[in-house]
């Protein structure tokens, strides 16, 4: 079973899923084979011990089921089926109840077909209600009154009145509001892949959205991807488009769903980190705003957690800006926000960084022996540390031991790809270089600094030739 579609799905399962699931599959509307809901409880029973290998095996799952019944593979197969399409039904099931409004417009279309009028005209007035209170003016709620104004056409019809069907308009206003900002968010979408992997895409539509304005649009949501899609197409960074648009952010904070929010500040983000890398460092305190009020106001959060990948930009972003206080009070305060894998490693390397930063290389030293290696980046990022450390604090013995060792574990290492590879292994061969030239004179030095600039993967270029300028002032 270790290699089964079954315990993949059941490896996802979060405690309270098991429970909701468990629930379901005891439920004879949707499982009537009393064999199926005693495996699920067993595995349920496995995932509490994370699944230990040595209880995976199908006889043993199967002589714990059935004890007085001999092992049958056919038997165990047909079971491992059947509960694995139930929890693929489950989540199915479950992503339908997390949309209730959805949900409820099924509910809408099974009372009118069957006449109800009363339970109808309730639901209907109710769900229209909800819709209007929330405030919400996303493409998924314009969608959303396309279904109920085609529902509402459906019962106008059956009743064969002679007279003005308004939800016809309905459908076409929802229609096309749903339509624009969908194929707008799509196109933004296209850019900003198009400038990561540099492919051409086409980009068509009716009317050209580039002959379009941002104030052609009465709905906000809809002048917020206008203006992205300004923003992205622009091929040098433009601080008026980017500010109109980080405006806009505030202004549709409510009339999206939180996790739209969210990409449309991974949209800024992307943008600043990009306009950073063309040289446009201004941008690097645009976006520590980002990331402030994106953390202040919870836009970055999903279910309560913060992605590693951001974690670790703001941080790098705060150290570079020498913002140490507020970067210390975000390690202290948002570690715990982190998958609870990443958090023991991420909060001794990141202090551990803050510590060499503020030229505390004896407190950086003790954090950094407290990494476990959690993943590749605490990996090397703890080795390419020590050795700035060394350098700085000129040990000799200790960087060209720590060097050499490193120079090993690259050659074994294979879990990294050959870009990112060759950068770690050009930072050590330069690094080396960088070291031995201080007794080798200026020109050396100047050499150096001139095949740093030169090499294109390299990791902590920029450190490099701050030591070249600082050995070139002595």
């Amino acid at each position: 079973m270790k290699k089964s579609k079954l315990l993949d799905i059941c490896l996802v399962l979060q405690s309270e899923e098991w429970r909701q699931l468990l629930d379901y599959v005891s439920s004879p509307y949707f499982n009537k084979q009393d064999a199926v809901t005693k495996l699920c409880i067993h595995l349920r029973e496995l995932s509490k011990k994370r699944f230990p290998d040595h209880l995976l095996n199908r006889q043993a799952i199967w002589a714990s089921l059935f004890p007085e019944t001999n092992f049958s593979n056919k038997g165990m197969a047909y079971l491992m089926s059947s509960l694995l399409k139930l929890i693929e039904d489950f989540l199915g099931q479950k992503e339908l109840e997390d949309n209730p409004q959805q949900k409820e417009t099924f509910t809408l279309k099974a009372l009118a077909q069957r006449k109800l009028k009363k339970s109808y005209t309730y639901r209907l007035r109710k769900l229209k209600k909800e819709i209007q209170d929330g405030g919400k003016r996303d493409a998924q709620s314009y969608k959303l009154l396309h279904t109920i104004a085609t529902i509402e056409d459906i019962t106008f019809n059956a009743q064969n009145l002679r007279q003005e069907n308004p939800h016809l308009q309905e459908q076409n206003n929802a229609l096309d509001q749903y339509f624009t900002q969908t194929k707008l968010k799509l196109y933004c979408n296209i850019l900003n892949h198009a400038e990561v992997i540099r492919t051409d895409y086409q980009i068509t539509w009716p009317q050209n959205p580039q002959a379009r304005k941002i104030d052609d649009y009465d709905n906000y949501v809809t002048k917020t991807y206008q203006c992205l899609f300004e923003l992205l197409l622009k091929k040098e960074p433009s601080e008026a488009v980017f500010h109109l648009y980080n405006s806009f952010l505030d202004t549709v904070a409510n009339m999206v769903g939180k996790q739209e929010l969210i990409d449309m500040y991974y949209y800024a983000i992307n943008y600043c980190l990009n306009a950073i890398n063309k040289g446009e460092r201004q941008y690097a305190n645009k976006l520590l705003q980002l990331y402030q009020t994106g953390l202040s106001k919870e836009y970055l959060l999903v279910n309560e957690e913060l992605s590693p990948w951001i974690y670790k930009n703001i941080i790098k972003l705060g150290l570079g800006l020498k913002q140490f206080e507020w970067t210390e009070n975000f390690i202290l305060n948002y570690t715990k926000k982190l998958p609870s894998a990443y958090r023991d490693d991420a909060l001794y390397f990141n202090l551990s960084d803050l510590r060499y930063h503020q030229k505390q290389y004896d407190e950086a030293l003790a954090l950094l022996n407290k990494v476990d290696f959690s993943d590749l980046f605490y990996k090397h990022g703890t080795k390419i540390m020590l050795l700035k450390i060394y350098f700085e604090k000129r040990e000799t013995e200790a960087l060209l031991s720590l060097s050499n060792s490193y120079k090993l574990m690259l050659i074994r290492e294979k879990e990294l790809s050959g870009s990112i590879l060759s950068a770690y292994k050009n930072f050590v061969r330069l690094l080396e270089k960088t070291y031995r030239a201080k007794d080798n004179g200026k020109d050396q030095l100047h050499k150096i600094e001139n095949e740093i600039i030169r090499t294109k993967n390299i990791n902590a270029r920029q450190w490099l030739l701050e030591q070249i300028k600082e050995m070139d002032k002595k």
